[in-house]
């Protein structure tokens, strides 16, 4: 029967305790095939290949657009604003050391909501309710509509809406969520590049309607640029979530390495397959799509798997898998995996991910502070108070002896604050303390 090991840290400190974020998820989810990220080095600037352009925003008139509506339901006047302050929001109260905004036009203006700006004098903060939006649109003519923009956000405090409305009535919305995963405090990347098929409610439609719509947080800021909306591609594949999954001994989805274990000992080593889920986000069926996946180590390529799958309609994800790899070696290894088809491919940047690393070990196991490391504590989280529990679950393949525990605590942690680390073993539901350390 699988195990579970659990080590919980009791936090007896009020405010932040700077630790590493704790979360099962093998990895971030994205909310919506048709919203892709990516970073100024990933996107390509020629969105001419799809066809014509038929809208671009660079804000660079000196001012909000006069054919955009701006409004808000906070009755605070809480508005989307132009600015051509480097730093978003530059008069808030936690905004000291933010980056200056990296959008290609970032010199000329860009369109900004300064949460932290408006709240720096509220006793009681207020949480932004703001909308942006673009002048109507006709694309009666239009086979595919991809709109791109170009962004910077951080947050603060709770379960932000990101998101772009798009309506072919202005009665009825579609959101697009554009959020990117990151947690409270955690800025995205700058700029992250975003980019929407928005095909199912504007192509073909004689009036569209689209809004940009932030909500439900109160700090930190929202900074948007260079903005187009373009005829979309006939042939793009792109590999959405990506998983690295080692099956444990019981036949079972067990141990994730992208996302959560960054380290494992050789001894809880299984077979592990490499998976892909590809989406058709153009308006063609690709044929004869490839995925393959390819580890290398130290010494270079040790392992190729692939996984073909025949047909993969528009607008349609096929979830492929490799063939199983396995390892007996202590090391560092790293994946790629990428996806190919018949047709020609007009949006290459999104057909690879990689290169994601892990290592096995004689003895330590880790929890990955890739995706997971950020400011963590009672303060961190609703209805937080001391002596909440904090915990990482460690799934074994095998029978271990765990001889040590520990966990990263940094230079801004409470230098009063007490942790009290706890070891469980927990199966078929029931935890059960096996050792508990002193403070």
């Amino acid at each position: 029967m699988r195990k579970i090991l659990s080590l919980f840290m009791l936090v007896f400190v009020v405010g932040a305790l700077n630790a590493q974020q704790i979360n099962k998820t093998f990895m971030p989810t994205k909310c919506s095939n048709a919203v892709e990220h990516l970073t100024k080095a990933e996107a390509t600037n020629d969105t001419r290949a799809y066809g014509d352009v038929y809208y671009e925003q660079d804000f660079g008139g000196g001012a909000i657009p006069a054919d955009w509506d701006i409004y808000e339901n906070s009755t605070q006047g809480y508005n989307f604003i132009w600015t051509d302050s480097p730093v978003p929001g530059p008069g808030g109260q936690y905004v000291t050391g933010t980056p200056a905004f990296e959008s290609t036009t970032v010199s000329n203006g860009y369109l900004c909501l300064p949460g932290d700006e408006y709240n720096a004098n509220n006793a009681n903060f207020i949480d932004m309710d703001a909308y942006a939006e673009l002048p109507m649109f006709n694309f009666d003519t239009a086979i595919a509509v991809t709109m791109m923009f170009e962004q910077y956000y951080r947050y603060c405090c709770g379960t932000p809406t990101i998101v772009v409305q798009v309506s072919n009535d202005n009665v009825t919305w579609t959101d697009f969520d554009v959020s990117t995963g990151t947690a409270n405090n955690v800025s995205t990347d700058n700029p992250d590049i975003v980019r929407i098929n928005i095909t199912s409610v504007a192509a073909g439609y004689s009036t569209v309607y689209i809004r940009f719509h932030y909500a439900d947080v109160s700090h930190y800021y929202w900074a948007i640029d260079d903005i187009k909306l373009v005829e979309g591609a006939a042939n793009d594949l792109k590999i959405d979530e990506t998983y690295i999954t080692s099956i444990t001994d019981f036949g079972a989805q067990g141990i994730g390495f992208n996302g959560y274990y960054a380290k494992l000992p050789l001894s809880q080593i299984t077979p592990m397959f490499f998976q892909a889920d590809v989406f058709n986000n153009g308006y063609v069926d690709q044929t004869n799509a490839i995925m393959t996946a390819t580890v290398s180590d130290a010494s270079g390529v040790i392992f190729t798997g692939d996984d073909t799958t025949a047909v993969i309609a528009s607008d349609s994800t096929s979830s492929m898998v490799s063939e199983w790899f396995t390892t007996t070696t202590v090391g560092t290894y790293e994946v790629e995996m990428d996806v190919t088809q018949d047709q020609t491919e007009q949006y290459p940047d999104d057909n690879f991910y990689g290169p994601e690393d892990w290592e096995i070990t004689t003895n330590d196991i880790m929890v990955h502070d890739k995706f997971y490391s950020r400011n963590l504590g009672p303060g961190s989280y609703t209805d937080g108070t001391d002596g909440d529990l904090i915990g990482a679950d460690f799934t074994f393949s095998a029978n271990t002896e765990v001889k040590s525990l520990s966990v990263f605590v940094d230079y801004r942690s409470a230098v009063d604050g007490i942790i009290i680390g706890q070891l469980y073993s927990y199966d078929a539901g029931s935890a059960v303390l096996k050792i508990e350390s002193e403070e």
